[in-house]
């Protein structure tokens, strides 16, 4: 029996097909919570992600069958999102199309402030850490005057001091970082008055 030569060997890869529809949604006021659908074939989901104006980054790789995914602590500012499903196998990786595009805008819990009594001549303002702040401003006001700002602090305390019998004051913290070289701010807590 007579063979004749061996045909050229011919590989395709198997395309991923299938429209991948992205949602999110703010879970706290500096969390993200992403979902979406699942495609036949895929074995990895990527997440890419944008801040700002700035271009997308891969974020992270997830498996086969996860279709959800929440950030970690975020920065105030625009998050966009978009995911790719895919399959890695032993000889190549194959990309479907990737998702549609989502976006959302994290902010800032506003601190909560607590006024302790130090001596007769000084108060100190105490609040608990802000998830991704950098800072935090105090203000004060005497009686019925002005806000007036006392310091910007890294630390969750301030204490005033050289303070006057009789009078009653006034505190209230905002926290703030740096974005894109810009500051942004959180809304002041709700004021706390103590009279010495």
């Amino acid at each position: 029996m007579i063979y004749g030569d061996l045909s050229t060997e011919v590989s395709e890869k198997a395309m991923l097909y299938g429209k991948l529809v992205l949602k999110s949604e703010l879970v706290t006021s500096n969390k993200i919570k992403l979902s979406w659908n699942l495609i036949d074939g895929a074995t990895r989901y990527v997440i890419y992600r944008k801040e700002g104006i700035k271009s997308y980054k891969k974020v992270l790789t997830l498996g086969t069958n996860v279709n959800t995914y929440t950030s970690s602590i975020l920065k105030p500012n625009t998050y966009s999102y978009i995911v790719k499903p895919a399959r890695y196998d032993s000889i190549s990786r194959v990309y479907g199309d990737q998702s549609n595009a989502v976006s959302e805008v994290t902010t800032f819990t506003k601190p909560v402030i607590t006024l302790t009594k130090k001596s007769s001549s000084s108060i100190k303002v105490s609040w608990k850490k802000v998830d991704a702040a950098s800072y935090y401003e105090v203000y004060r006001k005497v009686g019925s005057g002005a806000y007036k700002k006392l310091k910007s602090v890294s630390t969750t305390s301030y204490e005033s001091k050289s303070l006057s019998k009789g009078k009653t004051y006034t505190y209230k913290v905002r926290a703030y970082t740096t974005v894109d070289g810009k500051k942004v701010y959180s809304t002041y807590s709700t004021a706390k008055s103590m009279k010495l």
